[in-house]
């Protein structure tokens, strides 16, 4: 009467198991479309301004900059979504390529106080995709003063907003 008790015990871990399953997809890294891939070559890399007065502290700024690498990428993945719905993500890319204010106004829909939610922060989506992609600076939609022929900017308080950074100039 001898019962084999040690095959279960001895057997490797299997990735079965929920809390397993969940540390590991959490730390593979996602593979980038090649939309957002070109998106995030054609922002303004705010981390250069951030250098220059580094004093020797690589590290608070590799994480800083690994934090804010993180948002823009968070950040551009979420406008893919609101501009695949539109077919506009090729006017965007053709206005930030070629650093254009003639293009056509890139819409997304207003949401109901008017701001964009990525990781747990609340702005107002002119200010953060001109930050990212013109401006990495600037601090409140105050300083922004849409275009005279941009029809859709977030001062008009219509139900589309126009996020194309190069329809807003700043405000000196």
């Amino acid at each position: 009467m001898s019962f084999s008790t040690t095959s279960a015990s001895t057997s490797p871990p299997t990735m079965s198991n929920p809390l397993t399953t969940l540390l590991s997809s959490l730390t593979k890294s996602r593979s980038m479309a090649p939309v957002v891939k070109r998106l995030m070559l054609l922002r303004v890399n705010g981390s250069n301004i951030n250098n220059n007065n580094n004093n020797g502290m690589d590290d608070s700024h590799s994480t800083n900059n690994d934090e804010q690498q993180h948002y823009a990428e968070k950040a551009i993945r979420s406008l893919i979504k609101k501009l695949k719905r539109s077919g506009a993500i090729e006017e965007l890319e053709r206005a930030l390529s070629q650093k254009n204010s003639g293009t056509k106004c890139v819409t997304i829909q207003r949401s109901l106080d008017g701001r964009l939610q990525i990781q747990q922060r609340k702005s107002n989506p002119v200010v953060v995709y001109c930050k990212l992609f013109r401006w990495p600076d600037l601090t409140s939609h105050n300083d922004l003063k849409p275009m005279d022929y941009c029809t859709y900017a977030y001062h008009y308080r219509k139900d589309e907003i126009c996020i194309n950074p190069y329809h807003y100039e700043r405000v000196p």
